[in-house]
């Protein structure tokens, strides 16, 4: 599961969207108005979704909201995995994909390399800064120090709850205020917000979401394949 920051004003043109295509299978996702998916999964428990990283090397090719819909088209994590690493990448970013077999994927890509880390057990983290030496050499501007601050909250988080971590725990983690302008879940700090958050379940097909940042007292989480309460 992760957040998902964006500038305060796009807050209005979150969505929750169900496909149902006539020759692919099903999926849910939070996305965008106008884009493609961001945050989803599939009706065969393949689940994606991205962190953006920045490196200095961009160029023509495929942006990662086409990279991270291809995805949730397939049926195996490795078609899927497949969908990231074989692309033309336009630009940098980190993708984790999952299946509901237990398996997980860390992808941090820039466009001309990536670094696959299999997560076979306990958690992984990624925010915004890259964390594979060969892409650090090359990395460009990115939210330093709030970066590095929701890295160690996180990983603080999960080891406090080892042992007992579920679903239930991921929704507060994201809704976790620690750091004020750098914590997780952040409520227009220069012109940025946490504008949704999403916690998957590739095993039992679930996701749950949440509209706005997660530590906000009306904000409500839905199960997006049942549009009931979470």
């Amino acid at each position: 599961g992760q957040t998902w920051d964006l500038a305060s004003d796009n807050m209005p043109h979150v969505l929750g969207v169900h496909r149902r295509p006539i020759d692919g299978p099903e999926t849910w996702t939070l996305t965008t108005t106008g884009c493609l998916s961001l945050i989803g999964i599939n009706e065969h428990g393949i689940a994606v979704g991205t962190t953006n990283i920045r490196t200095t090397d961009a160029r023509p090719g495929v942006t990662y909201l086409s990279l991270l819909h291809k995805p949730l088209a397939a049926r195996e994590l490795e078609e899927a995995v497949r969908a990231i690493t074989e692309a033309r990448r336009a630009g940098a970013h980190f993708y984790y994909v999952a299946d509901g077999e237990g398996r997980a994927l860390a992808l941090e890509c820039t466009p001309d390399h990536v670094d696959s880390t299999e997560i076979e057990t306990g958690a992984y983290v990624h925010t915004n800064h890259c964390l594979v030496p060969e892409h650090q050499a090359i990395e460009g501007d990115t939210p330093f120090a709030s970066s590095h601050a929701r890295q160690d909250r996180l990983e603080h988080l999960i080891a406090d709850d080892l042992g007992s971590a579920d679903l239930a725990a991921a929704t507060r983690w994201l809704a976790d205020q620690a750091n004020g302008e750098n914590a997780i879940s952040r409520t227009d700090f220069n012109g940025i917000s946490s504008n949704g958050s999403v916690v998957m379940e590739p095993q039992s097909g679930s996701i749950r979401a949440c509209h706005g940042p997660a530590h906000l007292s009306d904000v409500k989480w839905i199960d997006l394949r049942t549009s009931g309460p979470a």
